[in-house]
């Protein structure tokens, strides 16, 4: 094992350079590890679309000559630790497609592997059924839908979950996991502010920011609602611009565009557009005076985008998504963030009204601050150095 003096050689299998948030995400990440830790990142695609960035269709034939390329560099680097971001959109554009080829990648990579799992889908749970025969069929099918998954993770020496929701549900599905599961949640970490000057608040203007890419699942349309019983000071910011992999993603903002004249409230939402530039994010996230993740319930093991306004000091009104409680769960926390029926359009204005008029019943700045101190980039990564160092080999050991 290399002493606790040297450097962790870590090979990620990740999005790295490519508009994306599981990219966003790892740049932060290794930024952590390197105290500890020299990492090289292998490139990682999203496939959900089918299509390249320069719009040609990703055959099967250029898929499999991807992974085979995956393989020879992440074997070749020989590196101490193997850690892959595992979504179902970097392996196909099914969940069956993807599990087959997950379980074939993971079988042909050398090395103590440590897999992040971002989403856990329905799929892996088993119905339980009342009846001896219904009993009898379901577990059958869950053999079916799961055998690959399963046995993926189970070539995985450890797992790691944003939080303990998903790590139930995990456990549950597949219990000989459960001692390879490592919660460690997506660290909370204010980006440098740039001063592009762009992003002015006008004075007396209250603003409420979405962050992230538009998608259907981040429920825009719910704020538009809210938006008609607040002040007429109150603008809703969308704090990110069109994903370039998610087909229904172009189509949701132009939903979002006519929702918005149909409530006459058009003159009250500002888009910035994507933001490439993470400083012109903080100079947006820096002007909130709330911020709102009306999310639905996708699976997410945690959400970047929560984690990035968390670390700002303002209110953040989230829906009920288990991902939205992640930095909820201690006693001294559980006022960080607050959450609402987000599909009453009249209950989720009040809770932003309360939230804007610093109602501490609602929201606790301290607490806030008490959650970015515990979940903050350096307690997250030193948790990931102790994964890291307990798969190492003992002291002395030869590598084949």
């Amino acid at each position: 094992m290399r002493g606790a003096d040297h450097k962790i050689r870590v090979s990620m299998l990740t999005p790295w350079d490519q508009v994306c948030g599981n990219a966003e995400y790892a740049k932060r990440l290794v930024r952590g590890l390197s105290d500890f830790a020299d990492v090289t990142p292998h490139e990682m695609r999203n496939i959900s679309d089918g299509y390249d960035d320069d719009g040609r269709v990703i055959t099967r034939r250029e898929l499999n000559r991807d992974f085979a390329r995956l393989e020879r560099e992440v074997n070749a680097a020989r590196a101490d630790i193997v850690h892959l971001q595992h979504e179902f959109a970097f392996f196909g554009r099914s969940p069956s497609a993807a599990d087959r080829r997950f379980l074939s990648l993971v079988r042909n990579l050398r090395g103590p592997l440590v897999v992040t799992l971002h989403t856990f889908t329905p799929g892996m749970l088993r119905v339980h059924r009342r009846r001896l025969l219904g009993k009898l069929a379901e577990r059958v099918l869950h053999w079916r839908r799961t055998r690959r998954i399963r046995a993926a993770l189970g070539r995985a020496d450890a797992i790691v979950l944003h939080s303990t929701y998903p790590q139930r549900l995990l456990t549950r599905a597949f219990p000989e996991l459960k001692r390879k599961i490592h919660v460690i949640p997506i660290a909370i970490e204010a980006l440098p502010m740039s001063s592009s000057g762009r992003w002015q608040k006008p004075e007396g203007d209250r603003w409420i920011v979405i962050p992230g890419f538009v998608s259907r699942y981040k429920g825009h349309e719910r704020a538009l609602a809210a938006l008609e019983h607040l002040p007429a000071r109150c603008k809703l910011v969308v704090a990110g611009g069109i994903h370039p992999k998610d087909p229904a993603s172009a189509e949701t903002w132009m939903e979002i565009l006519g929702r918005a004249d149909a409530l006459c409230v058009r003159d009250r939402l500002l888009f910035s557009g994507f933001l490439e530039d993470p400083g012109e994010q903080a100079e947006i996230f820096g002007n909130a005076d709330a911020f709102l993740l009306p999310y639905n319930e996708v699976g997410q093991s945690g959400s970047a985008a929560l984690a990035d306004v968390m670390a700002y000091g303002r209110p953040v009104v989230t829906s009920f998504a288990k991902s939205m409680f992640v930095y909820r769960m201690d006693s001294d926390t559980v006022s960080s963030s607050v959450s609402v029926d987000v599909k009453d359009p009249e209950q989720l204005a009040a809770c932003l009204s309360d939230c804007l008029a610093g109602d501490g019943g609602r929201h606790d700045p301290r607490q806030q601050a008490v959650a970015g101190a515990r979940y903050g980039l350096g307690e997250c990564t030193r948790a990931y150095e102790r994964v890291y160092r307990s798969l190492l080999p003992p002291a002395g050991s030869v590598r084949r």
